[in-house]
């Protein structure tokens, strides 16, 4: 499937101005269909999402459920994985 997306202005402390892609995805919650704006890395291999977005879509949230992820840094983070519904390019 071939898709475009459009892509936001924003400044970066390395090379000014940057652009990058993002897409309106809808999340299924309890109420209904969430929409947010969030950025598109097609080479991830899950999708991060604030846990304000997390709480609003009601998920649950539990010591017991949280897992460590790390990137380029040595940094850990915190997280907790879960499968939910989407809508992408309406």
């Amino acid at each position: 499937m071939e898709m475009e997306f459009s892509y936001r202005e924003e400044r970066s402390r390395l090379t000014g101005v940057i652009y990058r892609p993002v897409a309106k995805i809808e999340f299924r919650s309890s109420v209904g269909w969430v929409p947010e704006w969030i950025y598109v890395d097609s080479g991830a291999d899950i999708t991060l999402i604030p846990r304000s977005l997390g709480d609003l879509l009601g998920f649950e949230i539990s010591t017991e459920a949280i897992q460590e992820i790390w990137g380029v840094g040595e940094s850990r983070i915190p997280v907790i994985i879960q499968n939910i519904g989407i809508k992408l390019g309406g």
